[in-house]
């Protein structure tokens, strides 16, 4: 009886068990038949298929096929869609969502919901303008989001004298120009009337009317 024990236990670790899926390898998005695979049209005018097209149970939890960001997540034309940028530059739609469950900015892994499903499922892949099929990718590495590290800017030193506006770039250190006010450019007589470049005196108001308005009020001449 321990003999045949020891052989079922043998037997189990022989067979093993199954690996978890690779976060960082593209996969289907639905465990479902595909009912209407990748048919490229001959030309950008002709019916065709640019992706694949799967029957669903209404509910089924759609998964992102592999690792990225969240580009687009709403309603187009009456349809629920997610769409989801990849490391390597692809981007994946889901289209005819029956409900969404990221919004645009989130980091998603291979596998994690982006929606639920209706009773079918479209899945487009795009490089560029071009359509891909979904099904060679199936097992593809998807590639990473790379880190780049931006240095800390630090505040001045007090051992280091700051610029002052003159030295400073794009400062030339002189007094901005003011510009000089008609009143100021026009010379004027005594009287009140404007001195022309001639001499000669030009166009002021007769001095009865002096003093009968004012700007903004309005009133009478005594």
């Amino acid at each position: 009886m321990s003999a045949l024990l020891v052989v079922a236990v043998a037997a189990s670790l022989l067979v093993g068990v199954p690996a978890a899926p690779d976060p960082d390898r593209y996969r289907p998005p639905v465990e479902a038949p595909v009912v209407d695979p990748f048919r490229p049209p001959p030309a950008p005018w002709l019916p065709g298929n640019r992706g694949i097209e799967y029957a669903t149970p209404p509910g089924t939890p759609v998964g992102a096929i592999g690792p990225g960001t969240v580009s687009f997540a709403g309603p187009v034309a009456g349809r629920r869609i997610v769409t989801v940028f990849h490391p390597d530059g692809l981007r994946s739609s889901y289209v005819g969502l029956a409900a969404i469950g990221v919004a645009p900015g989130a980091r998603v892994r291979a596998g994690q919901p982006v929606g639920l499903s209706g009773d079918r499922l479209h899945l487009g892949v795009r490089r560029g303008d071009a359509y891909l099929d979904p099904a060679s990718l199936w097992g593809r590495a998807a590639g990473r989001w790379r880190v780049h590290l931006v240095p800390w800017r630090t505040a001045p030193s007090r051992d280091r004298p700051s610029l002052g506006r003159a030295e400073r770039p794009g400062y030339s250190g002189r007094p901005a120009h003011r510009p000089v006010s008609r009143h100021q450019a026009t010379p004027r007589l005594p009287n009140g009337r404007l001195r022309s470049a001639g001499g000669a005196s030009v166009g002021a108001p007769p001095n009865r009317w002096r003093g009968a308005f004012r700007v903004g009020t309005r009133r009478h001449h005594e």
